[in-house]
């Protein structure tokens, strides 16, 4: 059978149909999401969000102050408190972060973030490296309860009374993690591909904190040793086919 090359188009080094040319490919769990536009995630529902890109005035190596990093949903839940916390360019895709500190109660609390999370359901999504190589706790994200997000003993972990670990860290490679929980489900993605659910329904409580602020008994000794690009907290629990939006944006974005 011989085809009509009006019906191919070269792309790359091959031809391929031309119906498929001007096709969008969304790839699957953990794939490259080279495909999905990284304009903005889904606003919906949008509580928080803290992105590094969004801090304005700050050069590399800078000390964060309070009010440095604004909350990008409009919400007016900005940066606090900071402790032990630099900025630092072009670390991720050309891209700022957080760095967060190794010593005791280096981290930083939120403003107006009293109970956005002391009650189900929310979606919580989180894009952090682990600086070091030690066998140890640490926290990205917690609250006054004893629940975290971070690298937990050499694991992408999280915990909400029961551990639902994920793949074992690498120093200094960024993941992003999503945190669902509704009544009776907790759920837990690394870079876009489930690590697994339990039924507790344990939240991070009234007080919350990024770094190592807010933890319940060991969240002082418990500090990041990290860094931290993006945050954005939902309060509902997402649907599969929204969830899966925002992670293809911070893959995207993020280079993931």
């Amino acid at each position: 059978m011989k085809l009509s090359r009006r019906k191919f188009i070269k792309t790359g080094l091959i031809y391929v149909p031309t119906a498929l040319a001007s096709t969008t490919i969304i790839p699957g769990p953990g794939a490259k999401h080279s495909g999905v536009s990284a304009s903005g995630p889904l606003t919906t529902n949008l509580a928080s969000w803290l992105k590094a890109d969004a801090i304005t005035g700050k050069s590399d190596g800078d000390t964060m102050v309070t009010t440095d990093w604004p909350d990008s949903s409009g919400n007016g839940r900005s940066s606090g408190v900071f402790a032990g916390v630099t900025y630092k360019t072009n670390v991720q895709n050309g891209l700022p972060v957080c760095r967060f500190g190794n010593g005791f109660q280096n981290g930083m609390t939120w403003t107006g973030a009293t109970n956005l999370l002391n009650a189900l359901p929310f979606t919580i999504f989180l894009v952090y490296s682990y600086r070091a190589a030690s066998s140890a706790g640490h926290r990205a994200f917690q609250g006054s309860n004893n629940w975290l997000i971070g690298p937990y003993s050499l694991k992408y972990s999280f915990y909400n009374g029961a551990f639902i670990d994920g793949p074992a860290t690498t120093q200094n490679l960024f993941k992003y993690v999503t945190v669902r929980q509704v009544t009776g489900t907790a759920e837990h993605w690394v870079n876009g591909i489930s690590q697994g659910t339990n039924s507790n329904n344990t939240t991070p409580g009234a007080i919350i904190g990024l770094g190592e602020f807010g933890g319940s008994g060991a969240g002082g000794v418990e500090p990041l040793n990290g860094d931290i690009g993006e945050v954005l907290i939902y309060t509902a629990g997402l649907s599969v086919s929204d969830r899966q939006s925002v992670e293809s944006y911070l893959a995207t974005k993020w280079g993931l």
